[in-house]
């Protein structure tokens, strides 16, 4: 416990945790998430809404005064904001386009919406440009936290393809990428990591950074001076040019500072900069240049096209009437917790998962830099393993409630450390499949988690009694919803002080199980509570059979079925709720109990 800063506490902790690496000791690299301070404004769940009001804002035919009456929270000056100064700006840069772009948002857990972005101007308060350049086609990104609040018990970890919120996580997210996409990093050229088996500028940045566990890993709320002056856009900004790493002033000086420092592509990239917008202090790591991983296979994919659409809905959807449709040497994990959430995989074979993953599952040739130590490419390495693998294990571990109760004292006071069977040199035997089968149960979580993502048996495809039964869409009267029905009025949401959306009570009704429902939940009864609810979406229609483990469900400090509702309430969506919106609920609570079912 001294490690921990309490001799005499007694601290719910595994035995082995001081022997587990860190968070950061296997992905050092990380971002704050993306804060606008003007959220009302430049973030919607409709696309064409939020067009439509940027529209408005850079249209040099509508005065200050009348964007302020049509759109207050735009033009609302504050001691960090000159409303009228920073459109102004804008003003003088052109239209919409050519100073920022509509981006999907991972908003809140599993509520991703439409964010108009910008970097120069000040409209949005943090933008992080740095962050931005590495969220690219089918890298992953998971969530993390450095410590959790006192009576937080709930998982804090999020998986998303998308950029993030700050406020992902209640905590404050930081965004763990799979890679990065910079050749600063000195992997150019060796995407899969089978070429080279270095690292050497980043294993130099990890290493210079200091090993402070305690130490800060961001600064997500920065002071007004580290920020630039607003600015237009670079023309050439997302067309090609040099993607500049967010670097801390300590990171920069220890960057090589020649131009072969990018990988011999002629020029270095641009590291001046703020320290406060910097990547994370990490850890100092045993190993002066790791090897690099075998392969570059199993990453997640098959998402569904969301190019124009304008809203948040996913794809082939039932029906909504309800039918059917730094360690000791070489040893095994002693705790044993990595078995307890390993999951089989039907590919498998000759006792060893198949780890070249699906056609739908696994695109190949993924860019990027693999965000790793040195000490985690060299575990990879001789397990045969690759990036994916460990990041979908982490998120297998992050989410395992058997782990979040053995170590809840040590998870509220330092960053979560990940069991590895063998670590450090993953030479115990049997622990690449052991690996590998967490990884394949951290696979199907991460698709669970990404409300973009399809899943069979879940939200697509036939359904199990089991999941067929959760959050039904039903009426008073028996019959299908219809017009008003789908309005949300039964108070889930309001807005309160300084325009923050606040949960309301709603209309809850608590039930007992029907006999038919129990027969069709079967052997998943045990997981899912001893009672059920009805969920109002006004005094007509509702969600049937809501379970009370997937109701109450936390992630991230969010009730998430509750906080998704309170953004969904009539006055504060400003519209009636869409049938895909009631769907989402649906799929939601669906995805929710599968993943208490483990199924």
């Amino acid at each position: 416990i001294l490690p921990l800063g309490l001799p005499f506490a007694r601290t719910a902790v595994s035995p082995d945790w001081f022997n587990w690496p860190a968070l950061p000791d296997l992905f050092p690299v990380s971002f704050p998430g993306v804060k606008t301070s003007r959220d009302g404004f430049l973030v919607d769940t409709d696309l064409g809404r939020l067009k439509a009001r940027i529209a408005d804002y850079f249209d040099p035919a509508l005065s200050h005064d009348e964007i302020a009456r049509r759109h207050p929270a735009a033009m609302q000056t504050t001691a960090r904001f000159d409303a009228r100064a920073v459109r102004e700006g804008l003003l003088s840069c052109g239209k919409a386009d050519d100073v920022g772009e509509f981006i999907r948002f991972a908003y809140r857990p599993f509520d991703n919406r439409w964010l108009y972005w910008e970097e120069n101007g000040g409209l949005v308060d943090r933008p992080r440009p740095d962050y931005k350049p590495h969220v690219f086609d089918g890298n992953l990104w998971l969530s993390g936290a450095q410590h959790l609040r006192k009576d937080a018990a709930e998982p804090q970890t999020c998986f998303t393809e998308h950029q993030g919120s700050l406020h992902l996580i209640e905590r404050g997210a930081l965004m763990f990428p799979v890679r990065l996409r910079d050749d600063a990093f000195g992997c150019d050229g060796d995407r899969n990591g089978l070429q080279s088996t270095e690292s050497p500028l980043l294993d130099d940045f990890v290493s210079r950074s200091g090993s402070d566990h305690d130490a800060p890993r961001g600064r997500p709320d920065l002071s007004d001076d580290a920020r630039p002056a607003p600015h237009c856009r670079d023309a050439d900004a997302g067309r090609g040019a040099q993607i500049r790493p967010n670097l801390s002033g300590a990171a920069r000086r220890s960057i090589a500072s020649d131009a072969d420092a990018s990988g011999g592509r002629g020029g270095r990239p641009n590291l001046s900069g703020s320290d406060d917008e910097a990547l994370q202090r990490r850890p100092s790591l045993s190993g002066a240049a790791g090897r690099s991983i075998a392969s570059d296979a199993d990453v997640s994919g098959g998402r569904p096209n969301l190019s124009g659409s304008d809203d948040e809905t996913l794809q082939s959807r039932p029906n909504l009437s309800g039918s059917d449709e730094d360690a000791p040497p070489s040893r095994p994990n002693p705790s044993g917790v990595a078995e307890r959430f390993i999951a089989s995989d039907d590919d498998a074979s000759g006792g060893r998962p198949n780890l070249s993953g699906s056609d739908d599952e696994a695109p190949r040739g993924r860019p990027g830099c693999p965000n790793l130590s040195a000490a985690a490419r060299r575990y990879l390495k001789h397990l045969g393993l690759n990036v994916e693998d460990l990041f979908h294990h982490v998120l297998a571990v992050l989410h395992d409630p058997a782990y979040r109760e053995a170590n809840a004292g040590a998870l509220r006071m330092e960053w979560p450390r990940i069991p590895l069977p063998g670590w450090p040199n993953g030479d115990a035997e049997g622990a690449a499949a052991t690996l590998a089968e967490s990884a394949a149960r951290g696979r199907r979580l991460a698709r669970l988690l990404d409300p973009d993502a399809p899943v069979d048996g879940v939200t697509t495809g036939t359904l199990g009694s089991e999941i067929a039964a959760v959050a039904r869409p039903a009426t008073v009267d028996g019959r299908n919803m219809a017009g008003d029905d789908f309005a949300l009025t039964a108070g889930w949401g309001h807005y309160g002080t300084g325009g923050a959306v606040m949960p309301g009570q709603g209309r809850l009704v608590e039930r007992p199980f029907t006999a038919d429902e129990r027969a069709a939940l079967g052997d998943a009864l045990p997981a899912l509570g001893d009672a059920t609810f009805d969920v109002h979406l006004n005094d007509r229609a509702y969600w049937a059979n809501v379970p009370a483990a997937v109701w109450s469900y936390r992630l991230g400090g969010y009730q998430v079925l509750k906080k998704w509702l309170s953004y969904r309430e009539g006055p504060v969506l400003g519209r009636p709720a869409a049938p895909d919106e009631v769907q989402h609920f649906t799929d939601t609570a669906r995805r929710i109990a599968a993943i208490l079912m483990n199924r």
